[in-house]
């Protein structure tokens, strides 16, 4: 499974990590997420999304491979 959909399963979303750059930002983003009542946690944020009824993910062995044919043309 490409890792663009896996990202889109629980537990593809528990295995993500914040990027070594912003690692130091990591605590920092969670505690105002969680002052200002927002989910913080991915899969929760998601799962908000989801709720609304007006968002839709969707995944498909396509997108990586048009991202390469669009990032060698630019």
């Amino acid at each position: 499974m490409l890792w663009v959909v896996r990202v889109l399963t629980e537990s593809g979303i528990a295995s993500l990590k914040v990027d070594g750059c912003h690692a130091t930002e990591e605590d920092w983003l969670k505690e105002k997420l969680k002052k200002d009542g927002d989910p913080v946690e991915t899969h929760e944020f998601i799962k908000k999304l989801k709720e609304t009824g007006k968002v839709r993910l969707y995944g498909c062995w396509l997108a990586p491979l048009q991202h390469s044919m669009l990032k060698k043309m630019t």
